[in-house]
Order: C-alpha cells, then sequence, then structure tokens
C-alpha cells in the first residue's frame, strides 16, 4: 500500500499515514512549501518516517512507478490487535463490542458528536481519541470540533437572551398601557440586566472566534 498525503488544514490523514508504514507500505508527503495549505503535510512529516516529499506535479509520475514494484510479504507486517478493532469500527463493526476499551485510556473529553467519553489511543508518537461509539478523532480536529461546539452553544445563549428580551419589551408595553408603573419598571430592571447579559456573551463569542482554526499547525525544523 501507498500513502499519500496532500495539501489541507488541520493534521487529517497523519494516523492513516502511520498505520501505511507500520504494515510496511510506503508514505508520500506533498512538500509543504508546494501545498496550499501545509498544514496536513506538515503533521504527517513530523510524527511519520516518509519515504517521499515531493511537489505534487512529481507525485503521480511517482506513484506510477511505485506501483510497478513489488511488495513486501504480508507476513512480514502482522496486523495488531489494536488495528485490527479500529479496521472493523470503520467497516460498521461496533466499537464497544469490538474491545476498543481495551486499546486505550479514557480521557477526560467527552466526544463533540455524541457526548459519550472519549478513549485516549497511542500510535507511535501520535495521540488519537475514539467514543465508545466509534467517532474518531485526531488532537487537532478534536479541538476543531470543540470549537465549534462551543460556538453553537454561545450563539444558542444569545437566541435565547435575546428571545427574553423580545419577551420583557412585550411585557412592558402592555403595563405601561395599563398604567402599571411599578410592573413596567419592575420589567424595565430585569431588561438592563438581560441586555448586559447578551452584551456580555457576545464579547465572549468574539473573542472566541477570534481563536485560529489551526493553533496546533506544527512548525518546520528550523534547520
Amino acid at each position: 500500500m501507498i500513502g499519500v498525503i496532500l495539501s489541507g488544514q488541520l493534521d487529517d490523514g497523519t494516523a492513516g499515514l502511520w498505520a501505511v508504514k507500520d504494515r510496511g507500505g510506503l508514505a508520500i508527503v506533498q512538500d509543504p512549501q508546494d501545498a496550499v495549505y501545509s498544514s496536513m503535510p506538515l503533521s504527517a512529516m513530523q510524527h511519520v518516517a516518509v519515504d517521499y516529499c515531493l511537489s505534487l506535479a512529481k507525485i503521480a509520475p511517482l506513484l506510477e512507478q511505485l506501483a510497478g514494484q513489488p511488495a513486501a510479504p504480508e507476513e512480514a507486517y502482522p496486523v495488531s490487535k489494536a488495528l485490527e478493532v479500529e479496521t472493523g469500527i470503520a467497516l460498521e463493526d461496533k466499537a464497544l463490542e469490538s474491545g476498543l476499551m481495551q486499546l486505550g485510556q479514557l480521557s477526560p473529553y467527552t466526544c463533540p458528536e455524541c457526548y459519550g467519553v472519549l478513549l485516549q489511543l497511542q500510535d507511535g508518537g501520535i495521540t488519537r481519541f475514539r467514543c465508545h461509539t466509534g467517532h474518531a478523532f485526531s488532537v487537532q480536529s478534536l479541538f476543531a470540533a470543540m470549537r465549534k461546539s462551543v460556538e453553537q452553544t454561545l450563539w444558542s445563549t444569545v437566541r435565547g437572551l435575546e428571545e427574553n428580551i423580545l419577551l420583557l419589551e412585550h411585557l412592558a408595553r402592555h403595563a405601561d398601557e395599563r398604567n402599571d408603573r411599578a410592573t413596567a419598571a419592575s420589567i424595565h430592571q430585569k431588561l438592563q440586566q438581560v441586555v448586559h447579559c447578551v452584551d456580555l456573551v457576545r464579547q465572549a463569542m468574539t473573542g472566541y472566534e477570534q481563536l485560529n482554526t489551526d493553533p496546533l499547525r506544527p512548525e518546520p525544523d528550523a534547520g
């Protein structure tokens, strides 16, 4: 097998390329200087013993050349129990019944997809996460998913607070129409408090959205 990592954000593909090398395959990475987005190639090069690092234009001719060469014997690279379990999960086996919980340690994080507890897995120097239902994340993709979840929660909070404002304004108008000044004053006071809360949440949301979408990108070696 030959694994190829091209231009892309975050660190998708790194663990898969490591698995290809672990089974005796070849690893090819697009030159980060040639990539529109260098994060994925850089991550692969940081964690995997890459065989070839080439510009995009040179990868196809190399694949044509390598495809005609003999592969190492399969028995020289036996499948590990962990790889067997995770391959089964990818083929729709039930993660919990496949023995996933025996492959790593429970982490303090919850799955952004189903909110189950995430299991921390280790492939060489690569840390990954899976939940008991099978959702899988790299470190960077987990952060990106968590970031999206937090943003959705903050927006939902803003929406709920602004609905409070609309309702309080409606109640205040009715109190004013009834000349119920005491009730109207109380409602207006609550209204100001909710408006203040909305401003605080919007400020927090603005600051959170300014986080880089790719904050964990590995830097190339200085040499």
